[in-house]
Formats: structure tokens, C-alpha cells, sequence
């Protein structure tokens, strides 16, 4: 890709209107069991209860087991998760939640309905509140690899995550505030760019993260993937975009919006780039 190089970003104003996670697994194979659905939410007043369920079958040829867990986590400023080893964060509903059955076994193709209890027992002092439900299968896979020349077997565990959210009656209908901060490159890579959010409500905020790249020369337009996006409340998250690679030398305009609904914002935000060309 020819050399870009940053000629400033301008923010629009807020315009109104408008999981499965795989958490343990890499190229030595895939997990052999599903779990839908990918988020699960609860609206339930203070002192009360919900129960939502999920379903976890096993796509594999042999009989396993399988557990149930809850655990409390959250996502630091460079948009990564962070897990923490209790659940009493004061924004985890992990202490709060229960799976009936929590262990189980699964012949080959069959599936399980998961219960999930939410006992909201103590005040909620945040809007919103949140926690993974974790799957994880008790039988390792032994997988034989031969990186490097070594021969060996490795057992492979897998663990499928689904993202718990719970909201106070009322909350999930307001408009969230979200913010867009700023829009960088990275420090010696010119090949993407960082979009800065925040979320300064204390809703949790869904929703479509578009891109569009325009050249002002040629008036060409790219539309780079839709991504769904999650942000959760009164935290910062950074988001990398990839820009095209076969970007012709000549000025450009990057456009961002996130799309959380007609009942939210749409936060928009461009940056105005060049691309040099081999002989600049």
C-alpha cells in the first residue's frame, strides 16, 4: 500500500434518531459443541427474579461434558477484555446468577436448554450491570502437532462465553451517550486507523459500527464490513480499522458512524487522509 499520511479528523455532532466468544481455542482445531444464544437479558426490578435460557448442543462424534460457570468482566481502553478471578465487581451480576443443570453430558448431536436465574437481591446501583456465562466441555481434545520439528500431544480445552446483560426496568429504552473522541493512526503503521469512543451514559450501547472511505479525487467510494459493536457504560473503547490496500495516490476522506438505533444516536466523525504515491 502506497504511503498515507494524517491530515486531521473533524467530529459531526450527535445526530438524533438514529456473543459467541471463543474463549480458549487456536489453529490446532475448533470447539466441537454451540451455544445459542449469544447474549442473554434480563430487565428485572430491584428485590426480583427472571430466568432466560440458552441452548448448548454438541456437534461433535463422541459423548462429553460439559459446566456452567459466571464470571465478572469488562473491557479496558484498548477494546480488550479483562477477566477477573471473583465476582464481586459493583458492575458483575455474576454473584447473582445461577445455571440449572450446571453440569451435564451430551451424546453426539443432542443438545441441553440451560436455565439461567437472575436473583436480584441486593439494590442495583448501576442502570445497567453485566457478567459472562462461560460453557466450558470437560473432556480434552488431544490433538497431535509438530510445530518446529517437536512432535507432541496437546489437550485442547474449549470454552464458549455468552454475554449476560441485565438492566434496570425502563433503562434499556433510553438514549445512550456516546461520544467519539478521536481518530489516529497507529505509531509506525500507516495501514490502519484507531477510532476512539466513549460512552459517557450508563446504558450500555449496541450497535453498527460502518465505514466508508471516499476518494476525493476520483469520487470512488468503498464501504468497508458492518461491524456490531458493543460499548458498555461510562468506559472508553478504541476500535482498529483496516484501511483497503490498494488505495490509489490521492486525498481521501474516512467516514465513521456508530448506529445504536432509532432510539439512540448516530455518532459520526471523518478523517481526511492522503495516500503518496511510491516516488513521494
Amino acid at each position: 500500500m502506497a504511503e498515507t499520511s494524517n491530515m486531521g479528523w473533524r467530529k459531526f455532532t450527535h445526530l438524533p434518531g438514529l456473543g459467541l466468544l471463543l474463549l480458549a481455542g487456536n489453529a490446532l482445531g475448533q470447539a466441537s459443541f454451540s451455544v445459542t444464544p449469544t447474549k442473554i437479558y434480563f430487565e428485572v426490578p430491584e428485590g426480583g427474579t427472571g430466568t432466560q435460557t440458552l441452548t448448548v448442543r454438541n456437534n461433535g462424534s463422541e459423548e462429553k461434558s460439559y459446566t456452567v460457570t459466571f464470571q465478572a468482566w469488562e473491557r479496558n481502553a484498548r477494546g480488550e477484555r479483562v477477566f477477573y478471578p471473583d465476582t464481586g465487581q459493583a458492575f458483575s451480576i455474576a454473584r447473582m446468577l445461577t445455571a440449572e443443570p450446571p453440569v451435564f453430558n451430551l451424546a453426539a448431536g443432542d443438545s441441553q436448554v440451560i436455565s439461567v436465574k437472575l436473583n436480584q437481591e441486593t439494590p442495583q446501583r448501576q442502570p445497567s450491570l453485566w457478567a459472562m456465562l462461560l460453557v466450558k466441555e470437560l473432556n480434552p481434545n488431544r490433538v497431535n502437532d509438530a510445530t518446529g520439528g517437536v512432535r507432541a500431544a496437546i489437550n485442547v480445552e474449549y470454552q464458549l462465553g455468552v454475554h449476560v446483560y441485565q438492566h434496570l426496568p425502563g433503562i434499556s429504552a433510553r438514549s445512550t451517550d456516546m461520544v467519539l473522541d478521536s481518530m489516529y493512526y497507529s505509531d509506525g503503521k500507516r495501514d490502519r486507523i484507531h477510532i476512539k469512543f466513549r460512552n459517557a451514559g450508563e446504558t450500555i450501547a449496541e450497535g453498527q459500527l460502518k465505514v466508508q472511505v471516499f476518494a476525493m479525487d476520483t469520487g470512488k467510494q468503498i464501504d468497508l464490513p458492518i461491524r456490531s459493536m458493543t460499548f458498555l457504560p461510562n468506559r472508553e473503547r478504541t476500535i482498529s480499522v483496516m484501511l483497503p490496500q490498494d488505495l490509489e495516490p490521492g486525498d481521501y476522506t474516512l467516514t465513521v458512524a456508530f448506529d445504536s438505533g432509532f432510539q439512540s444516536d448516530l455518532v459520526v466523525g471523518d478523517l481526511y487522509f492522503q495516500v503518496a504515491g511510491q516516488s513521494d
